[in-house]
């Protein structure tokens, strides 16, 4: 946990997301009961709720429970002020020491261009996903050979985070030598744009995609929590797959060449504390 935060304190100078929202002594020893109030009142309102129910019931079911549970509400109108962030990385690197048996790190590459709705962020994070297992997936060069010569365990893993106000790539792992990884990192991300993607690795990161997609249909639960995370982003699950086949090899290509970029990559590393015995 408190490497993710490094992530997101490292890419974003101004924006909330780098808040801790457990906060810190000196933050809670603001917070009044007025203020407790104002939040509920504003943000805890039924206009900015949404409701998923994943299973064996039907509509009519579901309102009648919200109608004996929910109490009618006014709308209230909510003013989101999210700072205007640059384009490049708030550090370049960080570092913390902590009680871990091997070095903790997480590469993250920072990317402002967000589209302006629903539909076009999802397709963004369906592109950059597949970038992810073309160029970081385990079935690929860059962690097979790191793991084999011991910089990587089988701890990693490549995900991509976007919203309306930010968005970024993230690498999360364990290694002897986090620096070492990063430079590598590095490297990987400048062959690819110097010979090109492979499109058979294209094709078959999409349908390693689609294959994840239809395993969520298998529990209401990750059903529910997918669903609600595209509709708090204006997003729709059951657009997923549309738009998946629509990402095309140039879009991938382009947004390898226009989002990997030094100045928005970041490396937090969590390393173990030394001992006088070391």
């Amino acid at each position: 946990r408190r490497l993710y935060h490094m992530l997101l304190e490292s890419l974003y100078e101004k924006h909330n997301v780098r808040i801790n929202v457990a906060g810190t002594v000196e933050s809670i020893s603001h917070i009044t009961a007025d203020i407790l109030y104002e939040c509920y009142r504003v943000f805890y309102n039924l206009s900015n709720m949404k409701l998923i129910v994943c299973g064996d019931v039907t509509v009519d079911e579901v309102n009648e429970v919200c109608d004996k549970v929910l109490k009618e509400q006014a709308p209230v109108e909510i003013i989101r002020d999210y700072p205007e962030e640059k384009a490049e990385v708030f550090v370049p690197r960080a570092e913390y020491a902590m009680q871990v048996g091997k070095p903790l790190f997480a590469i993250g590459v920072k990317n402002t261009a967000i589209p302006a709705d629903g539909y076009g962020r999802m397709k963004l994070a369906a592109t950059a996903e597949i970038l992810n297992e073309v160029l970081f997936g385990k079935a690929g060069e860059f962690y097979n050979k790191l793991y084999e010569e011991g910089l990587l365990s089988g701890q990693f893993s490549a995900g991509y985070d976007i919203v309306e106000s930010f968005s970024f790539n993230s690498l999360f792992g364990e290694s002897r030598d986090p620096d070492a990884v990063f430079a590598r990192f590095k490297e990987c991300v400048e062959d690819a744009k110097k010979n090109g993607l492979s499109e058979e690795d294209f094709e078959r990161s999409k349908r390693a995609l689609y294959a994840a997609m239809v395993k969520v249909f298998d529990s209401t639960d990750d059903i529910a929590n997918y669903f609600l995370s595209y509709a708090l982003d204006d997003g729709d699950l059951l657009d997923y797959v549309d738009i998946l086949s629509k990402v095309t090899f140039e879009d991938v290509t382009e947004l390898l060449h226009a989002a990997y970029k030094p100045e928005y990559y970041t490396l937090a590393i969590v390393k173990p504390i030394e001992t006088e015995e070391q």
